[in-house]
């Protein structure tokens, strides 16, 4: 046994020496909603000593590392928990489509998967929220499928609103320019890049712009759709990187500008009145 005990140790000894150190990289992993922390380390149990994970919310968090062999694991990784490299451009299928997946309360995981065991292996279901969640299907029988499902969950397809013309850095009415439909209002991201941020509402779904406003310390995140705008909506109170955010809804005004669904077109430390102050109103 002794024996036995020496030899793993120089496995694992050997095997660090063949590893590389790497400037750190970050992954995104999410669809973590319903896994215990005990279930993510033992999917993650073959990471180096470097790796690092955080997890933000319960349905998602990150990996930082400097390991070259764990750099290789994540990137190759396929499994039900969700693993993107953060900052890393995405590929999309042409082919995919997105569908909105409802009324998830209180259903486990594995009900859902018995709930579309008729789909096949390609599809992906990634779940946003206790009561939510997208799947991703790219084969037409599978979207054919889905498309003809009635059942206990509410299925809808996920179709991106068309963006308008005004540019997210140019002038235009609001608190900070740019478009407002399918975005959220957020505040207290500190000193977080805008990399960092978009990383981190990318648990909602796709992140399609940002507009980040640093002399006042607001931004605009903005999303494909409204669902995801919806789950984006979610991560109010959330923590990113020791901050914690501040998120809602934003809808249009009659002037085409965005507020938030507080009431008031500026922000509240903005010039002119707070949305709590007298006189009239957004």
């Amino acid at each position: 046994e002794e024996a036995k005990e020496e030899e793993v140790k120089e496995e694992k000894t050997e095997k660090k020496s063949e590893d590389t150190v790497i400037p750190e990289k970050k992954f995104f992993v999410g669809n973590l909603a319903n896994k215990s922390d005990d279930e993510i380390a033992k999917v993650f149990e073959p990471l180096s000593d470097s790796a690092t994970f955080d997890r933000v919310k319960d349905q998602f968090g990150f990996i930082k590392t400097t390991s070259a062999k764990d750099v290789e694991f994540l990137s190759n990784y396929k499994g039900e928990i969700r693993v993107e490299e953060s900052g890393k451009k995405k590929t999309i299928d042409p082919n995919m489509k997105k569908f909105f997946v409802g009324n998830l309360m209180g259903i486990q995981d594995e009900e859902i998967g018995k709930e579309f065991e008729g789909l096949g292996d390609s599809a992906i279901f990634e779940r946003a929220h206790d009561n939510f969640g997208f799947l991703k299907l790219t084969d037409p029988k599978d979207i054919e499928w889905i498309q003809k499902y009635r059942g206990p969950f509410k299925v809808d397809e996920s179709r991106p609103k068309e963006r308008n013309n005004r540019d997210s850095r140019g002038g235009g009415g609001g608190s900070g320019g740019g478009e407002v439909e399918n975005s959220v209002f957020i505040k207290g991201y500190g000193e977080n890049s805008d990399q960092d941020i978009t990383d981190h509402f990318s648990s909602a779904g796709t992140v399609t712009g940002a507009s980040i406003v640093r002399s006042r310390g607001f931004g605009f995140v903005r999303f494909g759709s409204q669902e995801e705008t919806l789950a984006a909506i979610e991560l109010n109170g959330s923590n990113l990187n020791g901050e914690s955010l501040f998120v809602r809804q934003v809808f249009k005004d009659s002037a085409g500008g965005g507020r938030d669904q507080r009431g008031g077109g500026r922000d509240q430390r903005g010039g002119g009145r707070d949305q709590r102050g007298g006189g009239r109103g957004g």
